[in-house]
């Protein structure tokens, strides 16, 4: 009941983040949660922004995953010991926010349409090699494979949202709420499912899902491709 009660509350804070920033006119009435129900529709039917909330759905639903259950599989299944088993997953972090930090003047010029493309190998990638890990350095392999594709994705989907010329607190709420709820979904689901395919069984599956997302946004209509193709890292 407890992880319940923190969820909500998570999912309500994401929510209510769409009112919080007053508008631009001080004396505007503050908007009612229909309003911004209807504001949050009025978003998501942008193609842009749709994708970049689905994708930061997938991949924040991916590291909830991960961190939920890497050091488990490490103590559990290959016998590491508890400090090893952590430095996987603090690896896995901090390989994703040097990627933040240092990729962006290195992917500067490269179009989106193939950072996407490339992201989502090395996120499968890392998550078909935790499925298959045996040892502590193929975890290690598996976690910067990872962590470079999930720091990748989040540069562009920063990018993305920022080219528009729409509400940037209400775009930064959507992708926020987007992000909350997949990382709740993400340890839940791979509870339930642990039980019935197993610890390293959650990655495949995770694997999976992140392929049927990704191939939406990786692999558009034509028109999208060649949006996405045009606009490149800055």
């Amino acid at each position: 009941a407890g992880f319940w009660t923190v969820t909500v509350m998570f999912m309500f804070m994401a929510f209510a983040g769409l009112g919080v920033l007053p508008r631009r006119n001080p004396d505007a009435a503050k908007p009612s949660i229909a309003e911004n129900i209807r504001d949050m529709a009025a978003l998501l039917r942008n193609p842009t922004i749709f994708g970049v909330c689905s994708i930061e759905f997938v991949s924040s639903w991916v590291q909830s995953l991960f961190g939920a259950f890497i050091i488990l599989i490490g103590v559990k299944l290959m016998h590491l010991s508890e400090a090893a088993s952590v430095s996987v997953r603090f690896f896995e972090g901090a390989i994703s926010v040097a990627t933040l930090f240092f990729a962006g003047p290195v992917l500067r010029g490269v179009a989106a349409l193939g950072l996407y493309r490339s992201s989502l190998a090395l996120i499968i990638l890392g998550l078909v090699l935790t499925g298959f890990a045996s040892g502590y350095w193929s975890l290690a392999a598996a976690t910067v494979s990872l962590g470079v594709g999930l720091g990748i994705t989040n540069i562009v989907n920063v990018q993305q949202l920022s080219r528009l010329d729409l509400h940037k607190s209400k775009l930064a709420s959507l992708q926020l709420m987007a992000s909350m709820s997949g990382g709740c979904l993400g340890g839940l689901i791979g509870g339930l499912a642990s039980g019935v395919i197993g610890l390293q069984g959650v990655f495949l599956l995770g694997a999976a899902v992140y392929l049927i997302f990704g191939l939406r946004w990786c692999f558009p209509v034509r028109e999208a491709t060649e949006a996405l193709a045009e606009e490149a890292v800055s």
